[in-house]
């Protein structure tokens, strides 16, 4: 679902969008699809106290990361995924 929705990289301050904007025009900064993430994870059933939004002002930069137990709290961008 991810793949059809974002088909564009864009970058705009990393303001974020509505979602309904990055449906209808099939682009997104880091923000909008570090966003898309986390919340498909909660919609998935992940407790929200095992996925963080995060942010580097100095980057400029949104990613999310996910706990996975044993090996803690893994990174998951996926503006990096192409």
């Amino acid at each position: 679902m991810f793949y059809n929705v974002v088909t564009y990289w864009h970058v705009h301050d990393n303001t974020v969008c509505p979602i309904e904007d990055v449906a209808k025009y099939h682009e997104a900064n880091s923000a909008e699809t570090a966003r898309i993430v986390y919340n498909l994870c909660l919609a998935l059933g992940v407790p929200e106290g095992d996925v963080r939004y995060m942010h580097s002002e100095s980057k400029k930069h949104y990613w999310v990361q996910i706990y996975c137990g044993d090996k803690g709290w893994v990174d998951c961008d996926p503006s990096h995924a192409y």
